[in-house]
């Protein structure tokens, strides 16, 4: 994760928890890197306080971040985020997608995969499939702006990558039209793909 100073990420689901219920997530661990590396940081959480709590850990640590309340589950929310980041920088260089809903409806230990409610399933696959798609629908314009304007200053630029795999760049593949993603979320990342901008990193749970 080097050559990231003043790149401008969005971290979909990055808060840090008040450590009664939990501490920081992955979320929050991939903000608090990329601003280690001289990123700036744009972190969205349905819970604001959180998103606020690893923001303030980063400005702690000198570095630049700035939190908001996002529902990833909602258009209107990923897109105020994304024009968060417009408006703090200018652009965005890169996100990262870790939302997931995990409500107490499924996580009693009364329910199985015949009782859960058909509620639950409907807002998970907002969660973590619409929301992905939200988010890319709103980053991916900003992206292609980014990597137009450095070709024009005839600087073309390496995309831009958080992943968790170590080895990040598939063979035969021209670097534009790289996405990772794994499971439900191969579609959506094969459709940004193709648009030419650089990947969008999500991480499946």
């Amino acid at each position: 994760m080097r050559g990231l100073r003043d790149k401008v990420f969005v971290v979909c689901a990055g808060g840090t928890g008040d450590r009664q219920w939990i501490g920081p997530g992955i979320g929050a661990a991939i903000a608090r890197r990329l601003a280690a590396e001289g990123a700036k940081v744009v972190i969205g959480d349905l819970d604001e306080a959180a998103a606020h709590r690893t923001a303030d850990r980063i400005r702690a640590d000198g570095a630049s971040a700035v939190g908001q309340h996002y529902d990833a589950g909602d258009e209107d929310s990923t897109r105020r985020l994304m024009e968060r980041a417009i408006a703090e920088h200018g652009a965005i260089d890169g996100i990262h997608f870790n939302a997931m809903d995990i409500t107490a409806g499924d996580i009693d230990g009364q329910h199985d995969l015949v009782t859960l409610p058909l509620d639950v399933w409907r807002r998970r696959l907002d969660v973590g499939l619409l929301g992905l798609v939200f988010a890319a629908r709103y980053a991916v314009p900003h992206l292609l702006a980014r990597v137009a304007a450095a070709s024009s200053r005839r600087r073309p630029t390496r995309p831009t990558w958080v992943s968790r795999s170590a080895s990040p760049t598939p063979r035969r593949r021209p670097a534009w039209a790289r996405c990772y993603a794994t499971s439900r979320r191969d579609g959506v990342a094969r459709a940004s793909g193709r648009t030419r901008c650089p990947p969008v990193s999500c991480r499946a749970r």
